[in-house]
């Protein structure tokens, strides 16, 4: 692609985050490819260290307000405990540290045309530390923590169920969080 095309469309991608290092990253490569080397590692090393916005600041992100109609089912919890908090197994530890670089390169990952993965399953006895690892999981990424109560949103009135379940992942398409489904076997006993 000519120079001037990918400078208009680097300029037009400005504020979208993906495209814009999309374009970037085309612009370095074409100058790999003219042997232009020093600029090229140049221009990575600047891209790379650039802040992308979907890293979150130390603090959490500010959280938008929860619908009223869910807050029976629906506990905010601001992470306290740390990842010195837990004790984990080796295998344990890789997964975790694993999925929270995967989470923090989700935008370079995608770039690859690869999924990044949204969902975990802890599953285990009462104590042994699911809800302390989303906890954790969401401080360490600066997330608000939402825990929901599944065995208080399950309603007997027909429907209300499906829509209250519909309410949350509505919600927690909108705000960045870590959402965490306690009881999540209630929705199956039956």
């Amino acid at each position: 692609m000519a120079r001037g095309e990918l400078m208009k469309k680097l300029l037009a991608s400005y504020g979208r985050d993906d495209e814009f290092r999309a374009v970037a990253e085309q612009i370095i490569v074409e100058e790999e490819q003219k042997n232009n080397r020093v600029l090229a590692r140049s221009l990575r090393q600047t891209l790379e260290g650039a802040p992308t916005r979907t890293q979150a600041p130390k603090g959490l992100a500010p959280l938008i307000p929860f619908p009223d109609a869910a807050r029976d089912f629906v506990e905010q919890i601001e992470p306290t405990h740390t990842h010195k908090d837990i004790i984990l197994s080796p295998p344990n530890v890789r997964v975790f540290i694993g999925l929270l670089k995967e989470f923090r390169r989700a935008d370079e990952i995608r770039r690859k045309g690869l999924p990044v993965r949204s969902k975990l399953l802890f599953c285990g006895p009462p104590g042994c530390g699911k809800t302390l690892c989303a906890e954790i999981f969401a401080s360490e990424l600066g997330l608000p923590l939402l825990v929901v109560k599944l065995d208080r949103l399950i309603s007997s009135y027909l429907g209300e169920t499906a829509s209250n379940v519909r309410k949350i992942f509505e919600f927690a398409r909108k705000q960045p969080c870590v959402l965490f489904l306690d009881e999540f076997d209630a929705l199956t006993r039956r």
